[in-house]
C-alpha cells in the first residue's frame, strides 16, 4: 500500500494476495493499527498529494495520489486539510498564516484552542476536563497540538484542540460527552516552510484506547513525544489553519 498508493485495488484482492478473507484481513487490521485498510490506504493517497504539491502541479498530485477525478481529489484534500489544493500550495509558496504564526512566538507562553461545534451550544459543552502533559527526549522549542478526535487516526480537525507555545501541559475542559481517541504532536520552530506542514517532521504520541466522557474520576494523562516511525502513517491534518483560525477568534 505504501509502494503504490496510486493503485486502484480492492480490499479483497489485497486480502486475498495474503490468504485472508476481506473480513478477517481488516479486522485484524484494525486491531494492529487501529485504523480500517479504506482509512490506511485514503491516508496514504493523501499524505502522497502533500509530497507531490512541494514540487510538482496540482494535477500531477491528483495522479499520483490515485485520483482519477480532479473533484473528488478536491474535496477529499478539503476535507482533511481544510484548504483546497491550489490555496495549500499557495501556502506554500508564499506562507501567509505561517507568517502570522511566526510572529506570535516572539509573544512568550500562548494557549489556544480549537472547537469543531458550536461553542453558544450549552448542552454541547459538558463539565467533562482532561489535563494532559507533553515531555521530550530533548530540548524542545516550537508548538504544541494536544486534540481529541473521534477516531484514532488523526485526521482534519479535532473534536475540541488545544495549541501550546512555551507550556507543556493544558487541561482541556466543557469536552462533548462521547468517545474519543486523544493525539498529541509538536512541531519544532524552524525557517523552513515544510516543516509546518509535513509531518514527518512532527513528533507524536497517541493513546490506543477510546476515552469515553463523562468520566467515573479525574484523568491525567502524560505523553513522550517521539519521532515518526517507518510504520507511523502521515498525520493528514493542517494544524497551521487551525492555529490561524484560533488565533483570529482570541483576537
Amino acid at each position: 500500500m505504501r509502494d503504490h498508493p496510486e493503485r486502484d485495488i480492492s480490499i479483497e484482492q489485497l486480502a486475498d494476495k495474503y490468504g485472508y478473507s476481506k473480513f478477517h484481513f481488516s479486522r485484524e487490521f484494525k486491531k494492529i493499527l487501529g485504523i480500517s485498510p479504506n482509512e490506511y490506504w485514503a491516508a496514504l493517497k493523501m499524505e502522497q498529494s502533500f509530497i507531490e504539491l512541494e514540487h510538482s502541479s496540482i494535477l500531477n498530485a491528483q495522479l499520483k495520489a490515485g485520483y482519477q477525478s480532479i473533484g473528488t481529489f478536491a474535496t477529499s484534500f478539503r476535507k482533511i486539510t481544510g484548504l483546497t489544493p491550489s490555496q495549500y500550495k499557495d501556502e506554500l509558496e508564499n506562507w501567509h498564516m505561517c507568517r502570522h504564526v511566526k510572529e506570535y512566538e516572539e509573544k512568550g507562553k500562548r494557549v489556544y484552542t480549537h472547537y469543531s461545534f458550536d461553542k453558544k451550544d450549552l448542552s454541547t459543552m459538558q463539565a467533562n476536563t482532561l489535563t494532559v502533559a507533553c515531555h521530550f527526549q530533548d530540548d524542545f522549542a516550537g508548538w504544541i497540538f494536544v486534540g481529541l478526535y473521534p477516531k484514532f487516526l488523526s485526521i482534519g480537525a479535532p473534536v475540541l484542540g488545544k495549541a501550546l507555545y512555551k507550556t507543556n501541559q493544558c487541561v482541556i475542559d466543557q469536552i462533548p460527552n462521547g468517545e474519543y481517541y486523544l493525539g498529541a504532536f509538536a512541531i519544532p520552530s524552524s525557517d523552513k516552510l515544510l516543516t509546518y506542514f509535513q509531518s514527518k517532521f512532527w513528533l507524536r504520541e497517541f493513546h490506543r484506547e477510546a476515552i469515553v466522557f463523562p468520566l467515573e474520576s479525574p484523568l491525567y494523562i502524560e505523553f513522550t513525544l517521539r519521532e515518526q516511525k517507518p510504520t507511523d502513517l502521515a498525520l493528514t491534518l493542517n494544524p497551521m489553519k487551525l492555529l490561524f483560525e484560533a488565533m483570529r477568534q482570541k483576537d
